[in-house]
């Protein structure tokens, strides 16, 4: 796939949020009132094919009056936190460090994990600059619903408005609050709102991205959009709002059978693992061996010679369409499993089932959507795959911000879906 075939696309906006912990509000100049509004909803694990295969109504109204990509591809690995977080900040996870929904940091000798909430709410493990730190630097307002990273202060900053990430809340329920405020006196409302859904992701890990609950899920999410699409329709601002759908991964079928237990093959070739930290199961894992250079080579001829699925990588020799850019948070080993499998420390560990995701981005089923309509839209109809690392740089440009830092996207490759 070259670069060309995975650019295109457009957009913006589609879901506000409410403030618990919101930021004290100051007074918007006037030029920034004037601006646009951009809402980014993501749909957690909405693989590129579900639009054509369940025609959820409301997705299909907003690509027929704007744009909609064959698919989009997420950034490696194909995981939430890392996928998310290339959206807002333009970087690769090699650049902006989130390496994984869990990681180990050799620097900082110390684990993030995505249900550690005192690590998810450091702003020091983050790189890179979120849109909305780019934002509310230069005074407009922003509000991020249960958006990875948005929990913690990068740089200083925070969303005016954001929420501590709580599952329970319905899709209802976030969707009134962001409409209300969208309601709030021009001053004091966000001119970008980000909103997260889950459903999709939760169901297809549970029983599979073929199974009867994927559609149950797609329609699920669909009449979130629906309520959100008739809010914003009978709001004062509704000309001028910018409504962008995206996911940040696809999903992919696995079973229990195909499976290759890391460590058991390290025992059986001789290698020690006492004090060998390893990521979670998956379709990749990152290991680390503490500085022991002969353990890790002995290790990883152990491991490419038995682990006939999977590569087995040093993060300095990993194909560059990785972008793992040296990163020791990708470990000293990275395995990376084919399509369908599955790595785990432990044969004796859960088995898995239903679907995963964190394959290699180049694989179609690992691709999610980019759907987008708006006054700042131009009406294109479908265009070619799209790249999540382009993202930050088109929404950046519709919110007319200055100085907007380097990223690993190309700030050209969308900028004739733009009106």
């Amino acid at each position: 796939m070259t670069r060309g075939d995975i650019r295109c696309g457009a957009a913006l906006v589609a879901a506000l949020l409410t403030g618990c912990g919101a930021q004290s509000p100051v007074p918007a100049a006037p030029a920034v009132v004037a601006r646009p509004y951009v809402v980014m909803v993501s749909f957690d694990g909405f693989r590129h094919d579900y639009i054509d295969r369940y025609r959820p109504p409301a997705l299909e109204s907003v690509a027929a009056r704007g744009v909609r990509a064959e698919s989009m591809k997420p950034p490696f690995p194909s995981k939430t936190f890392p996928s998310h977080y290339t959206l807002v900040t333009g970087l690769h996870p090699g650049r902006h460090g989130i390496a994984g929904n869990a990681f180990y940091d050799p620097a900082r000798n110390a684990w993030y994990r995505l249900a550690d909430t005192a690590a998810v709410r450091d702003g020091t493990w983050y790189r890179g600059e979120p849109i909305w730190v780019t934002a509310e630097r230069q005074g407009v307002r922003t509000a991020a619903y249960f958006w990875p990273g948005s929990e913690a202060r990068i740089g200083g900053v925070r969303p005016t408005y954001s929420m501590r990430y709580d599952g329970r809340v319905p899709n209802a329920r976030r969707v009134d609050e962001a409409i209300a405020w969208l309601r709030r006196d021009a001053a004091a409302r966000p001119h970008l709102v980000l909103l997260y859904m889950s459903d999709i992701d939760d169901t297809t890990h549970e029983h599979g991205p073929d199974a009867p609950e994927t559609a149950l899920a797609v329609r699920s999410v669909d009449r979130a959009l629906g309520r959100l699409l008739d809010s914003l329709a009978v709001l004062p601002i509704r000309d001028s709002v910018n409504v962008l759908l995206v996911s940040d991964h696809g999903m992919s079928a696995v079973a229990g059978s195909r499976v290759m237990p890391v460590f058991d093959a390290l025992v059986s070739g001789g290698v020690d693992t006492l004090g060998v930290r390893a990521s979670d199961n998956g379709p990749t894992m990152s290991l680390w061996f503490a500085g022991d250079t002969v353990r890790r080579d002995r290790a990883r001829a152990v491991l490419a010679r038995t682990l006939t699925h999977a590569a087995v990588y040093g993060r300095d020799d990993a194909p560059r369409s990785l972008h793992l850019a040296g990163d020791p948070r990708f470990g000293d080993l990275l395995l990376l499993a084919r399509p369908g499998w599955m790595l785990q420390r432990r044969a004796t560990d859960r088995p898995p089932r239903g679907g995963a995701h964190g394959y290699d981005p180049d694989l179609r089923e690992m691709h999610g959507i980019f759907v987008a309509a708006g006054p700042n839209v131009r009406p294109l109809g479908r265009v070619p795959t799209l790249a999540s690392v382009d993202v930050y740089q088109l929404v950046a440009r519709m919110l007319g911000l200055e100085r907007v830092p380097a990223t690993d996207g190309d700030a050209g490759v969308l900028r004739y879906l733009q009106r």
